[in-house]
């Protein structure tokens, strides 16, 4: 069995992968890197063996490759390159064509090869509007909807139309926590919560991403922020109340493969972003299920279950899970096409690397005996 990266080489994600491989004794995986197929060094239909196995890693944590998407989703290469800065939140719109653009360019290629995840199903469950709509008519539990703003005033309208004053407004291509605001708003006071950062430049103002998260309070600011990340659109969500223990809110991180919950981890916070690059902890699960019915939580694992259903030719998803503050329901706020990375957790002594692989080869012995 040979497998093959699309990926970063230089990347984590690519080296655990590849070492998971090697451990069960396959041959090392081919990488066909991210920046050679942008750059039409390599094409996939020459460096992938008939009959490979083909895995879709993430193109993120790279400059250079960032640059190229960004380029190849836009016309105006000129002023990308003037303005495109490594961490800077722009062009996201861009980034998002010239990577459904590459994901589209697979289409039918090696088709004597079987792929973990589906090319076509990536850019869905990168749009996050398109992925929410997708998993709320299969009736997954999910946070209410409320459609794209672009402007401040946009964003005041559907307040006084709906009266909902604690939102999320996320860019519809974004990851990672970048570019998402916490919004919240009553009689007296207005704060948003975000890991974006605002610097003034005698051009306007840039917006960076962060590693400390920040609160912004005054209306010029947040206003500004809301302009300036609305270009592309935000799209806005209900901000559903997590759970909490140990004095802090939580969430689950969840992957799942070949359909079924494996590994999980509890994320805490004090604040509503629970993203663990940011600074926050891992909880104890232990102690999560201590708290929840053994009911409650096989409806929560059937709940990811239903939410893989929705992509059955993509082997992998993370899933972010939240546990509603009463401990009896929970529901689905983000499905993540790379949100395996999840290094030092375990399920049946396996990491979410290996539990792929092993996976990957028990299903391809069924298959032989079902035709």
């Amino acid at each position: 069995m040979q497998f093959v990266v699309i990926g970063n080489p230089e990347n984590r994600r690519v080296t655990l992968f590849t070492d998971a491989v090697t451990r069960r004794g396959l041959p090392t995986p081919i990488v066909a890197s991210y920046h050679d197929l942008l750059t039409e060094r390599i094409s996939l239909g020459d460096v992938v063996p008939s009959g490979s196995v083909i895995r879709l890693d993430s193109p993120g944590e790279n400059a250079d490759v960032e640059r190229l998407l960004i380029q190849r989703g836009s016309r105006q290469t000129d002023r990308i390159e003037s303005e495109w800065q490594p961490g800077r939140i722009l062009h996201q719109r861009r980034w998002f064509h010239g990577f459904r653009s590459l994901m589209e360019s697979f289409d039918g290629v090696c088709s004597d090869s079987a792929w973990m995840s589906s090319p076509r199903d990536i850019p869905i469950l990168f749009e996050k509007p398109t992925c929410l709509n997708r998993l709320a008519t299969a009736g997954v539990p999910v946070p209410r909807s409320l459609g794209i703003v672009s402007s401040f005033e946009e964003l005041q309208a559907l307040i006084e139309r709906t009266d909902e004053r604690r939102l999320f407004l996320k860019q519809p291509w974004g990851s990672s926590a970048s570019g998402v605001l916490a919004f919240q708003t009553n009689k007296r006071q207005t704060i948003v919560t975000t890991s974006t950062e605002m610097v003034s430049t005698p051009d306007g103002v840039e917006l960076y991403n962060s590693l400390r998260v920040r609160r912004y309070t005054t209306f010029p600011e947040i206003r500004q922020l809301i302009d300036t990340l609305g270009h592309d659109g935000l799209h806005v969500e209900c901000w559903l109340p997590k759970a909490g223990l140990a004095g802090k809110t939580f969430d689950l991180r969840i992957v799942t493969i070949a359909g079924e919950p494996r590994q999980m981890v509890m994320r805490t916070s004090s604040g509503p972003l629970t993203n663990l690059h940011l600074g926050n902890q891992r909880g104890d699960l232990a102690l999560l299920r201590s708290r929840m019915s053994e009911a409650t939580w096989e409806t929560m694992l059937e709940t990811c279950r239903q939410t893989a259903a929705v992509f059955p030719k993509t082997f992998c998803l993370g899933l972010d899970v939240l546990i509603r503050p009463n401990f009896r329901s929970c529901a689905i706020i983000e499905a993540n096409a790379f949100g395996d990375l999840l290094p030092r957790v375990w399920d049946r002594g396996e990491d979410t690397y290996t539990a792929q692989v092993t996976a990957w080869q028990r299903a391809t012995l069924r298959r032989p005996s079902r035709n």
